[in-house]
């Protein structure tokens, strides 16, 4: 094994507690399994070693690299990640306490997706988005991981304390356990259990971490209480690749380290042994406007190629056209089509579905086009102007389009009854102002002339005419979503309509478009599509940052006040750059459906870190 000097000197670093602070493509991997050769050399037991990381997918790959490499050796150290190493100390206590841990999302029957949608319901008494509940699973989470109060955690889900105890005590009450869950238990029972925490304390002489900037508070707690009595804590981490907030992860833990390990050693590794020059000056130049880091002297091992490049196009198609032109089609494999939300990933997978080309998705879970609110709303509002008697899609839309209907007219109409026109039925309503009546009437003629539009020309009314659009900008606004975000996708949607022929040929496509983004998954060669958070860890020839405009990169204006995650937003565009060995494209579209864009607060950060 070739090391550099950098690797070098941390690798030899066996004694005591060490910091390594590695820099995206300086081979921090390869530093890890070079020391854990040094201590098996040094006459260390393998079975004394263990490896923490923070994904399964890195912990596999330390444990075949480390088998590839070493063939001959009998006795493996341990590699888990933190939530594997966690319930390893459950099963130990429950085989001791008699208790048997069911894992709440090995269930198939019943799973937190399910479970929370039903609080949710309960509590509000209305159907929770997908969206939302995402970020309620997230939030829920990060409160765990922070080791927070939910009852004082600020969020924007109402009444989150009263569905997050929901859903702790239909947990306990059926024995069930999340992955939270593990390092909640797992720390409880590592400070309450003298025995149990004195046989993993000595059970290794030697623990390394690694992505030890990923660390949430209530994971770093668990490597304290491993390390802090034998000070043999070997953690590598970049502060500025820090970009899981939102689940907990606090790069503090590692700012702190200093203040928690006697005499700790600190080492840099600052040569990126991945990406060119120009993208290493490009990016070192930007990440440097942070404050809260470490200060690194960043730079390649490779000479400069081209350079980082910055394209304004006229349209969010003209982006995927542009990407189409300026790559070849058999470096495809080695291409990485990365975006801050996966949002922008739906005009693409629609785009290269067209056109024949392969891909392969991330984060397929995240992306849909049937199932996709918006996609509801359409099809509603569509289903209503063809039968007007149908309440129940009054219900979902009246206050997404004109007419001033309220939710009490609304009710009255249902607790009526019988068969008609459900607006006719409104409009009949005692006590009803003459402008309600008038807007009722003009609704109910505009979805007459919605009836009678061609599928390519319904979208186009939906948002004008009937006024969807500022329903989407109050929604944004409600939920704290971008504007931009909610108008991708209806543009994205509105560009499928054009190709429909009729409202069931538009149905089947969108169906269609779920089944390959299902597929995509599976794919092995093709172009990469990837939020850059689930692009950390990988590498390509070249990269492509899309939809790289204001309110959409950073993902929402940013208060000045707003440091911390202000600065995480340009951690996570320097991941993005760092992604890319020899090229890197920043693309940005001057409009999306009918509005203008303005240029994103980080290129233009990036244009003036460049002059300097």
């Amino acid at each position: 094994m070739i090391l550099s000097e950098e690797q070098r000197r941390a690798s030899q670093s066996l004694k005591n507690s060490s910091l390594v602070i590695g820099t995206p493509g300086a081979g921090k991997t390869t530093m890890l399994l070079a020391r854990i050769d040094n201590l098996i050399k040094a006459g260390v037991d393998p079975e004394k070693i263990l490896t923490i990381s923070f994904s399964r997918a890195a912990a596999s790959e330390l444990e075949e690299r480390f088998k590839k490499q070493n063939p001959d050796q009998k006795t493996l150290p341990h590699f888990h990640t933190i939530h594997a190493f966690s319930y390893i100390v459950l099963r130990d206590y429950g085989r001791r306490r008699g208790i048997d841990y069911k894992l709440l999302e090995g269930d198939k029957s019943i799973n937190k997706y399910k479970l929370l949608s039903k609080f949710y319901y309960q509590v509000h008494k209305t159907y929770i988005s997908d969206e939302k509940l995402d970020n309620l699973i997230n939030k829920i989470g990060y409160v765990k991981n922070m080791m927070l109060d939910p009852k004082v955690v600020n969020t924007e889900i109402d009444s989150f304390d009263e569905i997050f105890y929901l859903y702790e005590d239909f947990k306990k009450k059926y024995k069930y356990i999340d992955f939270d869950d593990m390092l909640e238990e797992g720390l409880r029972i590592l400070k309450d259990n003298y025995s149990i925490r004195k046989k993993y304390i000595d059970k290794y002489d030697y623990v390394q971490v690694d992505e030890g900037q990923d660390t949430s508070k209530l994971q770093m707690e668990i490597v304290k209480i491993l390390t802090k009595k034998k000070n043999n804590l070997f953690i590598v981490a970049d502060d500025d690749q820090s970009i899981y907030s939102f689940r907990g992860a606090d790069p503090r833990g590692i700012f702190a380290l200093e203040d928690d390990y006697k005499d700790l050693k600190i080492y840099y590794m600052e040569t990126n042994f991945r990406s060119s020059k120009n993208i290493v000056l490009a990016a070192r130049s930007f990440i440097e406007q942070n404050q809260v880091r470490y200060k690194k002297d960043l730079r390649s091992s490779k000479d400069f190629d081209r350079p980082v490049e910055v394209v304004r196009l006229a349209d969010t198609l003209s982006q995927y056209e542009y990407i189409l032109e300026n790559i070849e089609e058999e470096s495809y494999d080695q291409v990485g089509i990365l975006y801050r939300n996966n949002i922008s990933a739906m005009g693409l997978i629609e785009f290269l579905e067209r056109k024949n080309i392969d891909f392969k998705l991330t984060d397929r879970s995240k992306i849909r086009f049937y199932s996709h609110r918006i996609t509801r709303d359409i099809l509603n509002i569509i289903n209503f102007s063809e039968d007007p008697s149908r309440i129940d899609l009054l219900e979902e839309i009246f206050y997404k389009v004109k007419g001033y209907i309220s939710r009490l007219m609304v009710d009255q109409v249902k607790a009526l009854g019988g068969r008609g026109d459900a607006l006719d039925k409104v409009a009949s309503l005692p006590s009803l102002r003459s402008y309600s009546l008038r807007a009722i009437e003009d609704l109910q003629k505009s979805l007459k002339i919605l009836k009678k539009l061609p599928m390519k020309d319904k979208l186009d009314f939906i948002y004008s005419d009937l006024d969807y659009k500022a329903y989407i900008n109050f929604f944004s606004k409600k939920e704290g979503f971008g504007l931009q975000s909610e108008i991708l996708v209806f543009e994205n949607l509105n560009r499928i309509s054009k190709e429909a022929s009729e409202l069931n040929e538009f149905i089947g496509r969108l169906k269609y478009l779920d089944q390959v983004v299902y597929k995509s998954a599976f794919n092995d060669k093709g172009l990469t599509l990837s939020t850059i958070h689930s692009a950390k860890g990988k590498e390509y020839d070249q990269v492509f940052l899309i939809d790289v405009y204001k309110n959409m990169f950073p993902s929402r204006s940013l208060d000045s006040s707003l440091k911390t995650e202000w600065e995480e937003e340009r951690r996570l565009f320097y991941v993005g750059m760092t992604r890319a060995r020899d090229k890197l494209s920043i693309l940005y579209p001057k409009k999306v459906w009918d509005q203008e864009t303005e240029i994103s607060d980080f290129l233009i950060e990036l244009e003036e870190a460049c002059k300097n």
